[in-house]
């Protein structure tokens, strides 16, 4: 499995937003111009990450973005769900009935749908508010 770009961006984007100044809106250019994400790329990750719920969206000239919770309460998952929709290491074998019955009566889908449970979860344990810096 590997992470997506725009994945990647989207951490970037919560990870400035949590370390910004509580309550200030941010622009998307500012977003982007110090995380290094392409602009219209950085917007459509922003729109999606609103979608979820993770940030607030406010219009206009001063208008901008800031996050919706509290960091502590958006994990690695959230993100990562509110961008790609499911977190799945293999699209077929840890599905029953999807691979072939040699992959069923081995245990690899097993072994396999409990390791992608388990990185589910540990996703879902690690906050953004780990990565504040103390001011």
């Amino acid at each position: 499995m590997k992470l997506t770009n725009e994945v990647e961006y989207g951490f970037r984007t919560i990870h400035y937003l949590a370390n910004a100044q509580k309550g200030k809106i941010i622009s998307s250019v500012e977003i982007s111009n110090n995380e290094k994400i392409p602009h219209l790329f950085g917007l459509r990750i922003l729109k999606k990450l609103a979608d979820a719920g993770i940030v607030e969206v406010f219009k206009g000239s001063k208008g901008g973005y800031r996050l919706k919770k509290d960091a502590k309460k958006i994990s690695l998952k959230d993100v990562i769900e509110a961008i790609e929709d499911k977190i799945n290491i293999s699209a077929g074998i840890a599905i029953k009935g999807a691979c072939s019955d040699k992959y069923e009566k081995s245990g690899i889908g097993k072994a396999i749908a409990g390791i992608e449970k388990d990185f589910i979860k540990g996703l879902g344990s690690v906050s953004f508010s780990e990565f504040v810096k103390k001011k």
